[in-house]
This record gives structure tokens, C-alpha cells and sequence, in this order.
């Protein structure tokens, strides 16, 4: 494990629109990011220097270190590719490309930022690794840090319609009311609850909306489809 180092990746990356796209792209970031320097020192070149967050490689660097499996066949990106991907990669804001006449030089956006420890909450997790050889304790996988990192998952029902539900969720962020991971499995059984009345996911969320509430509750008016058997509170987030 000698030699062995890290870079800081947000959960913010969940909601970005990186996320959702080709996840070339994505995999294309990630290696811009953990390629970047990391040094606050800057390392000087004829003519220019590289910064933190920066990085000088090549259209054919970056097709050699990206090779992938597809079934039993290695495949890799074409220089053309690799071109688009940069150019996807700079028009959305994730990275700019410097002009130097030495090699592709790029800056990740906001890296320090995203780079910095003190960006983050801190967790119960140590840093560094035992004299033995084993996994660094930052994978602990004792009982008590997992049992603590479970009750921060929210594992969404399979009848709950996510479309939907990010915008109840986008409502409770302008309300400045941003929900923990426990208040948003509360939410969604509250949803469940009244859906069963028999009013659709779409119409209790926008009635949510228009009202500017805060929670989930039952529209002020009867609903327009029969009421659905009630299933075990048990069951919804199972």
C-alpha cells in the first residue's frame, strides 16, 4: 500500500447534469480530476507552469489510460472522441482548456474547492491504513460506521415516481427547507398514505407546490380516483 493516495469526489456529482450523461464523459472527468496536480506548488515548464488543478497531457495519453472491456474485446477512445468529450466537458463548465504550445493543458474548475477536506462534513471514518497490509481504514468496514452510513441512504420504493419527487424535493430546497435523509423516508410514507385515498403522486405534489407547503398532506379536494388498498407501512420503504 506504500505510495498510496487519494482525490476528493462530491456527492454533488449525484445531482449534476455530468451525471446523467454519457457516462464517457463522467469517466472522462474523473480521470481530469485525479490526474490534475494536486501540489499547491506549481511546477514549471519552458515557458508556462502548471498550477493546482491542472494537468499536461496529450489526445493520445488520454486514449492509452482510458482503455476499456466491452465483453471480451479492449476498446478505447478515438483522438476524435477524446476531442468532443473536451470540448462537451468545457462548454458545460467542468473544465477549461489553457493555451500553452506544449500538449493539451488543462484546468479542472473549482478544484480546490472540491479538493479541500475542510469543503466537507466530517465523518467518523480514519484516514491512513494498519502496518498489516489490510484495506485503508477510510473502507472501514466496522459494524457501528456502516450501521451509521446506512441511516443516511434513502432507498426509494419502486411505485414512487422520481420525476415527481425531485420536484417536491426542489420545492423543499427554495423553501430553504431541505430534508434530512430520515425526513425524506417520513415524506414518502406520508405520500403513500395519501395516494391510498386515491389521489395521484402528481396531483398531491403539485397541490403540495401551489400551497407552498413544507410536507406532504392530502389536497383540499375529494380525490379523483377510487381509493387503493392500504399496503403495511412496512412495506414502502422495505
Amino acid at each position: 500500500m506504500e505510495g498510496l493516495t487519494y482525490f476528493l469526489i462530491t456527492r454533488k456529482l449525484f445531482d449534476s447534469p455530468i451525471w446523467r450523461d454519457n457516462p464517457h464523459n463522467l469517466k472522462l472527468f474523473l480521470y481530469l480530476v485525479g490526474m490534475a496536480r494536486h501540489d499547491k506548488k506549481s511546477k514549471r515548464f519552458n515557458g508556462f507552469e502548471v498550477k493546482r488543478g491542472e494537468l499536461v497531457t496529450s489526445l493520445s495519453s488520454i486514449v492509452e489510460d482510458n482503455e476499456y472491456m466491452d465483453g471480451r474485446w479492449v476498446k478505447k477512445w478515438s483522438r476524435q472522441k477524446v476531442s468532443r468529450m473536451l470540448k462537451k466537458l468545457t462548454d458545460d463548465g467542468y473544465i477549461s482548456l489553457l493555451s500553452d504550445t506544449y500538449g493539451t493543458h488543462i484546468k479542472v474548475i473549482n478544484y480546490d474547492t472540491y479538493q479541500d477536506p475542510k469543503t466537507y462534513k466530517r465523518t467518523r471514518v480514519e484516514h491512513g491504513c494498519d502496518m498489516g497490509g489490510t484495506s485503508p481504514s477510510i473502507y472501514n468496514k466496522d459494524n457501528n460506521v456502516n450501521n451509521e452510513k446506512k441511516k443516511d441512504i434513502v432507498e426509494y420504493p419502486d411505485w414512487l415516481d422520481l420525476k415527481i419527487w425531485k420536484e417536491f424535493k426542489s420545492h423543499k430546497i427554495a423553501l430553504k427547507n431541505k430534508m434530512t435523509p430520515q425526513a425524506e423516508k417520513l415524506n414518502i410514507t406520508k405520500l403513500k398514505n395519501v395516494i391510498s385515498a386515491g389521489y395521484t403522486q402528481k396531483e398531491v405534489i403539485d397541490h403540495v407546490i401551489e400551497k407552498g407547503w413544507k410536507g406532504i398532506y392530502p389536497p383540499d379536494y375529494p380525490p379523483s380516483q377510487p381509493e387503493a388498498k392500504q399496503e403495511p407501512i412496512e412495506d414502502v420503504l422495505s
